[in-house]
């Protein structure tokens, strides 16, 4: 009896320590987010944190989930500007991506899902990118992404996109055409006629889409053979698919 209370207590304990805790990140992360003016952003990647640290302090006894609402981003005829409009656009998605993979640790926090066990692929939504009222859409070019990911980089970084978006040494975005859902396939240009999901897209290792993409994307089979350095956790990437062909990309469970 008194080894069963102590073990109670031990487990109250832990369980007030988490809390205490993720209250403290949150509060710390919301000042420096403030301060730095990416609020949005750094509460999304506190909330996902906060998910996993109560899972695992309180055993799961504390249920929680995510705050991530997606964002929209809009790019207007009238923000172009003149000189090298195409990088423009290039570097309003490679922001998305990099902030997507940024909130989600890398790919580390692929566990955030409570239904992790059950060989789903959850996706977070982190934004929807539209064109508006774009003139002459086919001047705007908008291919070469890989190449442009390469040698930028982003804001305060000496990291460029490219290396930055990376798992295991191996690239972790994709552009992805899946107008032929049966033969989704990865492109290296965006379509200024399109709107596009960026998305946080994470595989269980028994996952039913794991085969069908193995077979028509073929820079994921590479990972899908490396699946045991990832602690058979999953496959983490950052999707940009256009909003359209949304459903072919798999997603069987939406955090967000």
């Amino acid at each position: 009896m008194k080894r069963k209370a102590q073990m109670q207590e031990t487990t109250s304990t832990m369980i007030v320590g988490a809390i205490i805790f993720v209250v403290l990140l949150v509060a710390s992360t919301t000042m420096n987010a403030a301060i730095k003016g990416g609020f949005g952003r750094e509460s999304c990647k506190v909330s996902i944190s906060k998910v996993q640290i109560l899972k695992s302090a309180t055993l799961e006894t504390i249920k929680s989930s995510i705050d991530c609402p997606m964002g929209y981003v809009d790019i207007k005829q009238s923000d172009l500007p003149s000189s090298n409009p195409s990088n423009y656009v290039k570097k309003k998605f490679a922001d998305a991506m990099y902030s997507t993979w940024y909130v989600s640790e890398k790919g580390e926090n692929v566990r955030f899902s409570e239904t992790e066990k059950g060989g789903q692929v959850n996706c977070l939504l982190y934004a929807k990118v539209s064109f508006k009222d774009i003139k002459d859409p086919e001047k705007l070019d908008l291919s070469g992404m890989k190449e442009w990911f390469s040698s930028n980089y982003p804001s305060n970084s000496e990291t460029s996109y490219f290396s930055y978006l990376s798992f295991n040494n191996q690239q972790a975005y994709h552009i992805i055409d899946a107008s032929d859902p049966n033969n989704p396939k990865e492109t290296y240009s965006l379509d200024p006629r399109k709107n596009y999901y960026v998305v946080y897209w994470a595989s269980m290792t028994n996952s039913k889409i794991l085969s069908l993409l193995e077979q028509h994307i073929p820079i994921l089979a590479e990972v899908v053979t490396n699946a045991n350095a990832l602690g058979g956790a999953g496959i983490p990437e950052v999707f940009v698919v256009p909003e359209n062909e949304f459903k072919s990309i798999g997603c069987e469970a939406l955090l967000n």
